[in-house]
C-alpha cells in the first residue's frame, strides 16, 4: 500500500537480534506506507515484533538488534542512511514518538514542565527561558490539564496515569512533527481516559497536519482511528488494507481470528473464540509461513515455504498460501 504520498515507507525491511554468534531474524520482509495526514494502525500480539518496528523508524533500537536490509524512508530519505548527529535533529523535531508506558519515559527527579522545555531548547534554540514556559504552559492547556501552571512544576509520581500520558503527548507535539508514533499509548489508562488520548492525538494531528502510526493489540481501537491497518503476525506482515477491508473481508486465517474474538456488541453471551497457541519465539519461528503451527487452514506446504503478499483488490493484500490465492495444490 506504500505510495509516493505515504510520509514514511519500510521497504523490504530486515532485523534481527543477535544470540551469541547466531542472529535470528525477527522483521522479515516488511513493506508498508504511513499515509500523509492519515493515521496507520499496526496490530498484533506481544511478540511480534510491533514496538521494534516502532524503535527502528527513530533508531533507537537496542544493542542486540542487528539490521539486516531493507530502507526505511521518510519524505524519501532512507532514516538508516542518516548519521545519528541527524537522528538526533529529526527525533522530536519531525518525528516523535509516544511510549507505552509513561512512568518509565518521564525523568523522576524533573518537574514535568522541565521535560517538556527541554524538547523546545533542543530544537528551538532561538526562544528565551520565557517563551519556552508560556509555551510550554500552553501545550499542557493544548493537551487537556487542568491548572497548568501548577501542573508545570509538578513531578512524574504527582500526576494520574491519564495525566502523565498526557504530558508524554505534549512533548511529542512540542515541535509539531510531521509524524507521530504512538507505541500501545492506552494500554494502561482505563476504558474513558482511553478514549480521551485518543480523541486528544486525533485532534492534535489534524491541527498540525501530521500523521500517526499507532501501535495497538485492541482492533476496536483502530476501527475507531485508523484509515489503513497492518496485520503483524511473528516478525511479518499477514495483511494490509484499508480498515474498511479488512474489518469487512478479512483474508488471513490469524486476522479472522483475531476480529472473531472481539465480544460482541449484539450481548452474545457465547464463548469467545480464541487461536490457539501463542507467538513463537524468536529461534522457534518456522521456515514458511510462521503463523501455520497455529493454523486451522495450513497445508502440507505451508511450514516450507514463505507466502507471498498478494492483491486482492487495490486496497487490500494478504500473505496466505489458501486465502491468497498464490499457490495451486
Amino acid at each position: 500500500m506504500a505510495a509516493t504520498s505515504d510520509v514514511l515507507e519500510f521497504r523490504d525491511y530486515r532485523m534481527g537480534f543477535r544470540d551469541d554468534e547466531l542472529v535470528h531474524d525477527l522483521i522479515d520482509g516488511m513493506s508498508f506506507g504511513v499515509p500523509t495526514g492519515g493515521v496507520l494502525g499496526v496490530v498484533g500480539e506481544s511478540g511480534c515484533g510491533k514496538s521494534m518496528t516502532a524503535l527502528s523508524v527513530m533508531r533507537l533500537l537496542p544493542s542486540a538488534a542487528v539490521v539486516q536490509g531493507g530502507e526505511i524512508l521518510f519524505n524519501g530519505e532512507n532514516l538508516l542512511a542518516r548519521s545519528e548527529a541527524q537522528m538526533g535533529e529529526i527525533r522530536g523535531r519531525d518525528i516523535a514518538m509516544v511510549f507505552q508506558e509513561p512512568m518509565t519515559s518521564l525523568n523522576p527527579v524533573h518537574a514535568v514542565g522541565r521535560q517538556i522545555e527541554e524538547v523546545l531548547r533542543i530544537h528551538r534554540s532561538g526562544m528565551s527561558a520565557e517563551e519556552r514556559r508560556n509555551a510550554t504552559i500552553e501545550l499542557l492547556r493544548q493537551v487537556g490539564i487542568a491548572n497548568p501552571q501548577n501542573r508545570y512544576t509538578q513531578y512524574p509520581h504527582q500526576l494520574s496515569g491519564g495525566m502523565r500520558q498526557r504530558v508524554m503527548i505534549a512533548i511529542a507535539v512540542a515541535c509539531r512533527p510531521q509524524l507521530l508514533l504512538a507505541d500501545e499509548p492506552t494500554t494502561a489508562l482505563d476504558g474513558t481516559i482511553q478514549a480521551q488520548v485518543l480523541a486528544l492525538m486525533q485532534n492534535l494531528k489534524e491541527q498540525t497536519r501530521g500523521s500517526i502510526m499507532l501501535i495497538t493489540h485492541n482492533l476496536g481501537i483502530v476501527v475507531e482511528t485508523c484509515d489503513q491497518v497492518v496485520i503483524m503476525y511473528a516478525g511479518r506482515i499477514v495483511e494490509r488494507g484499508t480498515v474498511e477491508r479488512i474489518f469487512d473481508h478479512a483474508a488471513h486465517p490469524y486476522t479472522r481470528g483475531l476480529l472473531a474474538s472481539l465480544p460482541s456488541l449484539a450481548g452474545d453471551t457465547g464463548e469467545l473464540h480464541s487461536i490457539p497457541g501463542s507467538v513463537p519465539s524468536v529461534a522457534d519461528f518456522e521456515r514458511g509461513c510462521r503463523f501455520a503451527p497455529r493454523c486451522e487452514l495450513r497445508r502440507e506446504y505451508c511450514a516450507r515455504e514463505v507466502p507471498p503478499m498478494t492483491a486482492l483488490s487495490p486496497e487490500h493484500a494478504v500473505a496466505c498460501w489458501v486465502t491468497g490465492g498464490g499457490r495451486s495444490e
